[in-house]
C-alpha cells in the first residue's frame, strides 16, 4: 500500500481554520519551548511587521491528513502551539479592553469551533494528553495572565504546563508593551 505525499503553502490562519481539528498525537513531545524560543518567534514576527513585510515564514509543518476531517500534526507542534498562544494573548487583551465582539470573532475564527455533541465549543488545536487540559482551561480560555502567573509561581504545574503558562504570560506582556508604544 502506498501513500501519496504532497506539499502546499498555507498560512497559519488557514491551518487553524481547516475543516477538522488540528491534533497533536500522544507520541509527540509535550510543550517544551522556553523563553529563548518564543522570544525569538515574537521578535521575528515583530520585525516582519515593522518592516512592512507581507508575510512571515513560520516554517514547515508536517500533517497527516489520513484522519480527515481531523489533521494530525506530525512536525511543527511547538511553533503552531506558540502561535496559538499568541492569538490567545491577543484575545485576552481585546477582552480586557471591552472589545468583546472582536475577541469573540478572533476566537471563532482561529481558536475554537462549534461542537454540537458537547453543546459548546472545542479548540481548533488539541494538544497531547499531558498538556491538553491546562491548555484548554487556561490558555484557550484567555485566563488573566496575573492569575496564571500565580499558578506558575506556585510551581504545582508539570514542566510543560509551566512552559505553556510562561509563554502565555510573555505574549500578554509583549502585546501590552506594543499597545503602550502605540502606532
Amino acid at each position: 500500500m502506498s501513500s501519496a505525499i504532497s506539499s502546499q503553502i498555507t498560512s497559519i490562519g488557514e491551518l487553524l481554520r481547516s475543516n477538522g481539528k488540528l491534533v497533536i498525537p500522544p507520541y509527540q513531545r509535550n510543550y517544551a519551548w522556553d523563553e529563548e524560543n518564543y522570544a525569538d518567534l515574537w521578535m521575528d514576527i515583530q520585525e516582519t511587521f515593522k518592516g512592512c513585510a507581507d508575510e512571515y515564514f513560520l516554517g514547515s509543518v508536517v500533517i497527516d491528513n489520513s484522519t480527515n476531517p481531523d489533521l494530525t500534526l506530525i512536525d511543527g507542534q511547538q511553533r503552531v502551539t506558540t502561535t496559538t498562544i499568541l492569538i490567545c494573548a491577543l484575545k485576552w487583551h481585546l477582552q480586557s479592553e471591552d472589545e468583546t465582539e472582536l475577541a469573540n470573532l478572533l476566537s471563532q475564527d482561529f481558536l475554537n469551533r462549534p461542537d454540537y455533541t458537547l453543546n459548546g465549543q472545542q479548540p481548533n488545536l488539541i494538544l497531547n494528553l499531558n498538556d491538553r487540559s491546562f491548555f484548554e482551561h487556561h490558555i484557550i480560555s484567555a485566563t488573566d495572565p496575573k492569575f496564571l502567573k500565580t499558578i506558575a509561581d506556585e510551581d504545582t504545574c508539570s514542566p510543560s504546563n509551566l512552559q505553556l503558562a510562561r509563554c502565555y504570560i510573555y505574549m500578554c506582556k509583549q502585546i501590552g508593551l506594543l499597545i503602550k508604544e502605540g502606532p
